[in-house]
């Protein structure tokens, strides 16, 4: 009896950790839909169209309320409300994994584009082209400050902190491979469109790995901050029609990042022993309000589908 009851009672926290997922992911559209309606209202929007420098300091105030403000919340009540506490670690055991780990997942999660890459080119071959929010460089000093904070600094620090942090720690009970991979689902729901769903979901599942394996959310950070990184470098680069050098940075930090790779899995890789969870991990995302929130992301990521004709 005792061992039924446990099990009820972890499928039912798996239930409502699902629910407050989805709760998460809807409280993340309507804080977006609800600070984008108040820069269309305001005198801000004139500031916002005019300058680039506003326009991202707007984009790092909605991700630290729609994503950390959201997700700290979301915690809070699955504490107070349900008593599901976990840790969020930092502080790694040792520091040399988290220091091999950060450039083999950057290198792992640079790859990831290659495969986004080939589902959009799978897509474009049966008359369905995935697209993507048109990306503004600035050029002035200011607006380029603005845009590596609100592109490079904020979601590394925001995002680990709700997916890696307050999604994935508490699964990690009921097995690893699993928590990793809800984690990384709602991670690319977050991002609106399908080439970027695609992207975040892959790159999802690398980063919450090594976060998982080393033992520290600062690993997803470090990986989340790198890649972001290159990406804006890359972006310039070709910009300033430096496309073979933006080739080289990428081809260049892939095969750096493999060589820690190596080591990595070499040095402490370790293949656990075979996890025994019970059933009912289903109930994560079979529940009313996570699939309401997927259904209003994909919802919102259909703009982004065009079919030829």
């Amino acid at each position: 009896m005792a061992g039924g009851h446990g099990s009820a009672q972890r499928r039912r926290e798996m239930r409502n950790l699902g629910m407050m997922a989805g709760a998460a992911i809807l409280l993340f559209f309507c804080v977006q839909m609800l600070c984008s309606f108040v820069i269309n209202v305001t005198p801000l929007l004139e500031l916002y169209q005019e300058s680039m420098a506003v326009r991202y300091i707007c984009s790092c105030v909605i991700s630290v309320l729609s994503i950390g403000l959201v997700f700290y919340l979301i915690r809070m009540l699955e504490g107070r409300l349900l008593g599901i506490r976990y840790p969020l670690p930092m502080r790694p055991g040792r520091w040399t994994p988290v220091v091999l780990a950060i450039p083999a997942g950057f290198a792992l999660c640079l790859s990831a584009n290659y495969a986004a890459a080939l589902v959009g080119a799978l897509t474009e071959s049966v008359g369905v082209e995935l697209t993507q929010p048109e990306l503004m460089l600035p050029k002035d000093p200011a607006g380029v400050i603005v845009y590596v904070v609100s592109v490079v600094v904020i979601p590394p620090l925001v995002e680990e902190f709700a997916i890696r942090g307050v999604v994935m720690q508490p699964l990690l009970r009921y097995g690893r491979g699993f928590a990793i991979c809800a984690s990384a689902a709602v991670f690319g729901l977050m991002h609106g469109n399908p080439k970027q769903m695609v992207f975040a979901f892959i790159s999802g599942v690398v980063i919450g790995y090594f976060t998982a394996s080393t033992g520290s959310l600062l690993t997803g950070v470090g990986i989340h901050l790198m890649n972001n990184g290159v990406a804006v470098l890359q972006n310039y680069l070709v910009q300033g029609g430096y496309t073979i050098f933006a080739g080289l940075l990428m081809i260049g930090s892939i095969g750096i990042g493999i060589s820690f790779l190596i080591a990595y899995l070499i040095l402490y890789a370790r293949g656990g022993a075979r996890e025994k969870v019970s059933g009912g991990r289903w109930r994560f995302f079979i529940n009313l309000v996570f699939i309401l929130a997927a259904a209003l992301m994909l919802l919102n990521a259909s703009q982004y589908v065009q079919t030829a004709g």
